[in-house]
């Protein structure tokens, strides 16, 4: 194994929270969490040397809240 191999120690997550206030309308709350390694894209070439380039790990995190409901006798 290469000695610049190691673990991230970064666990990809989802959680969400939702609250159904009455029979048509519904309150949530969602945050989740992604990640992806760095490395260098070897499909490139189309767009020049620089598409081989080496690529840096990314890190998101996603964060939503929300209604769900029917208003206006269904039409939205």
């Amino acid at each position: 194994m290469p000695e610049n191999c190691t673990a991230s120690g970064k666990v990809p997550y989802t959680f969400g929270i939702d609250y159904q206030v009455d029979e048509d309308v519904l309150v949530y709350a969602k945050t989740s969490r992604g990640f992806r390694s760095g490395g260098q894209n070897l499909r490139g070439g189309a767009a020049g040397p620089e598409s081989f380039a080496p690529f840096d790990p990314e890190t998101v995190t996603d964060y939503e809240i929300g209604l769900k409901s029917q208003f206006f006798n269904d039409r939205v």
